[in-house]
């Protein structure tokens, strides 16, 4: 039996094109977005008036809160999914310079930034590439704030306390008289460590200065939303019929889930 197949780069834009809308709506309803942007905002200086490159930044939520707390600043929001920077550019207007380039093509952009952060994206991004492009992109001394979901990392990667969130989704399916969710096979997370992002960093001028795992809680009903921001959720059962069972699951849905992320702060040597 083979195995499943990692997504090319190309595959994961595409993916999160499709899905934009419905990552934005997720983003703005569930607060573990907006906390973990606000803890990389707090590794860089607390006077920062300088130039930002938010890597990977979607629809504009960093950006945004960056923006807030340093009002002084400018930011150049990279994003290389057509649709998330067309939300990015509906959210901030003409704040921010937006970019469509990938992670890896930062430091081609002949910016020299006093800061760089990336939040909830650098697991879908190849760090022996992104490192170095974002190396090149910041002058000596500066900050790169990154974080990683926990399931991406090796020393939190079994530690996330899950309800199994399929369950309620089956429920929701059995009353309506259709058949349970098909479970493919997906390939596992890829685990970055902490010695490897520190060599990586280290070759290109960036140093680890910190690393902090961080424990959330939150409602395993976030799993069944996240889950249903693409059409392939649930694609055997009739779209008439797909909103209701999808709330259906939701109402059904109890549990508290712990998961995991970790913060990172590079310095530029």
């Amino acid at each position: 039996m083979s195995k499943p197949v990692e997504p090319s780069e190309d595959e994961i834009i595409r993916s999160w094109h499709v899905r934009a809308r419905a990552y934005d709506d997720l983003i703005g309803r569930w607060s573990i977005f907006t906390e973990m942007v606000d803890r990389l905002i707090d590794l860089i200086p607390s006077d920062f008036a300088g130039h930002a490159l938010d890597i990977g930044g979607g629809s504009g939520l960093l950006s945004e809160r960056l923006l807030d707390r340093h009002s002084n600043a400018s930011i150049t929001l990279v994003e290389p999914a057509e649709e998330m920077r067309s939300l990015a550019l509906h959210r901030l207007g003409d704040r921010v310079e937006i970019r469509d380039v990938t992670s890896h093509e930062v430091g081609e952009l002949g910016i020299v930034a006093d800061a760089a952060l990336c939040s909830a994206s650098f697991h879908l991004m190849n760090e022996n590439t992104t490192l170095p492009s974002v190396a090149a992109a910041l002058k000596s001394g500066s900050v790169f704030a990154v974080n990683l979901w926990g399931h991406s990392f090796d020393e939190t990667a079994t530690l996330d306390q899950k309800v199994d969130w399929t369950v309620f989704v089956d429920l929701a399916l059995c009353e309506s008289g259709e058949r349970p969710l098909p479970r493919p096979k997906r390939a596992p997370s890829r685990l970055r460590s902490a010695d490897g992002l520190r060599r990586i960093g280290e070759a290109c001028g960036l140093h680890l200065q910190e690393k902090q795992i961080v424990e959330s809680r939150i409602e395993t009903r976030f799993n069944i939303e996240f889950a249903a921001m693409t059409d392939i959720f649930l694609d055997h059962v009739a779209p008439v019929r797909r909103e209701r069972i999808i709330n259906r699951a939701l109402e059904l849905c109890t549990g508290i889930d712990t998961i995991f992320s970790v913060d990172f702060r590079f310095i530029k040597k």
